[in-house]
């Protein structure tokens, strides 16, 4: 399923669930982490700041609790009822183009790595509109070599969560298809999604082709990457 084709289903007991198995009320709270960590390195007071495919807020919901001026966009009106703080925006961001430019554009949860090759062109297209001249464009993209390093069995907490790799399978020399359990409290469920790993150098020749180039910026994550303008000289 590609990001843009997003259709929630329901549980046994009527609650919205993403195609990825997650029950959206607790994708609402999910923590953003490190991730968050990355973010605030490139924020300056009372910046404007849009997350293309935000989900269930789990990144901008805090961003805008801190007085920056945030807009969500998703395809999911059940995933932006989340929301809390900022403009709610229920768009497909391959088409999504609105009338304004931001400081940040963030492009999270490695959705270059989970949609077609034609969607990761068109998400590229849609940071580089909403951006500013002297903005910056945030992109997380899966590090590969975590990926080829998983195991089933492999677990971590985060934020009140605990995740197991129930299982990986390889269905590519870069494609892999992971099986997740997660659990907080008496809560279990589990996701699965297909991973395709995107090279640094095709990474750099998507960014240009939409009118971006890497930064010189450092994010210090290995799945984070800094794009600027690609006519800005900085």
């Amino acid at each position: 399923m590609n990001t843009h084709d997003l259709v929630l289903g329901t549980s046994s007991d009527g609650e919205p669930i993403a195609p990825d198995g997650s029950p959206v009320s607790l994708l609402a709270e999910f923590p953003a982490g490190r991730d968050g960590t990355v973010i605030d390195r490139f924020l300056r007071p009372r910046n404007t700041i849009i997350e293309l495919g935000c989900g269930a807020g789990r990144l901008i919901n805090p961003l805008a609790a801190r007085g920056h001026y945030a807009v969500g966009v998703d395809i999911s009106a059940e995933m932006l009822a989340r929301l809390r703080g900022p403009r709610a925006v229920c768009e497909d961001i391959t088409t999504c183009s609105l009338d304004e430019q931001f400081h940040l554009v963030l492009l999270a949860s490695h959705l270059l790595n989970t949609c077609s090759s034609a969607d990761a062109a068109a998400f590229l297209r849609s940071c580089r509109h909403h951006v500013r001249d002297d903005g910056r464009v945030l992109v997380q993209l899966t590090d590969p070599e975590w990926c080829r390093a998983l195991s089933p069995g492999d677990s971590w907490s985060n934020g009140g969560f605990d995740r197991e790799i129930l299982s990986v399978t390889r269905l590519g020399p870069e494609e892999f298809e992971i099986q997740m359990c997660y659990r907080k409290g008496d809560r279990v469920w589990t996701s699965r999604w297909r991973d395709r790993l995107v090279s640094a150098a095709d990474f750099a020749a998507m960014a240009d082709d939409a009118g971006l180039r890497l930064s010189d910026d450092l994010t210090g994550a290995p799945d984070w990457f800094c794009l600027v303008p690609r006519r800005t000289d900085r």
